[in-house]
């Protein structure tokens, strides 16, 4: 029997296309910190959500969620959601004084460009390997998918620095090259540790 936790849920598409590959899995577990994701699933199911960021530390933290330039309504915030400032990942767009078009709107800098972008909130984070701890549950019972934007990095060091890979019997993540701080190993390291330590890893997209 198998535990799935999916991390940045989203609208569910991870529980769509994992759930069929696993048919032991008998518990579901969802974290979806962008408040209007979250609200807007349909919760009539034997699924547990939780309206959380998912990282290293427990806590509150800034929290970035993108605008749908393509819908008319000019408040409608929905998309791709993080914990990290849109200036590490978005900062490239400008290099070298580009000049960048969306939806028809010119951006000569960086500063316009975030504040159309852009909406900041203020959401509560927990600590993915203390939620595996508080499962209590023995080695290689949970499937995990992370796609988080960039904090997999965090959370996949804490739960090496931790022990908490034996826990885990398939991984799935989605690694978020522009938004990986420097002080945290890249891609290549990841992988070559998932294989000499025997973890069943899938690229998540």
């Amino acid at each position: 029997m198998s535990i799935f936790i999916d991390c940045g849920t989203n609208l569910k598409q991870g529980i769509g296309e994992i759930r069929p590959l696993h048919s032991d899995i008998t518990k579901i577990y969802t974290f979806e910190a962008n408040t209007q994701t979250y609200d807007s699933l349909d919760k009539t199911d034997d699924i547990v959500y939780f309206n959380h960021a998912v990282s290293d530390k427990s806590g509150f933290t800034e929290f970035y969620i993108e605008k749908d330039h393509y819908s008319s309504d000019k408040n409608y915030f929905g998309l791709s959601s993080r914990i990290q400032t849109p200036e590490i990942r978005d900062s490239y767009l400008f290099d070298n004084g580009n000049t960048i078009v969306v939806n028809g709107v010119k951006y000569t800098n960086i500063e316009d460009y975030v504040s159309d972008t852009y909406k900041k909130i203020i959401v509560s984070k927990i600590r993915l390997v203390e939620f595996i701890e508080y499962l209590n549950v023995g080695d290689n019972e949970i499937i995990l998918k992370l796609d988080v934007e960039g904090e997999e990095y965090a959370i996949l060091e804490d739960m090496k620095n931790s022990g908490t890979f034996k826990k885990i019997k398939k991984l799935y993540v989605e690694f978020h090259e522009r938004t990986r701080m420097p002080h945290h190993d890249d891609v290549n390291t990841w992988l070559e540790y998932f294989q000499n330590n025997n973890v069943d890893f899938t690229h998540w997209k």
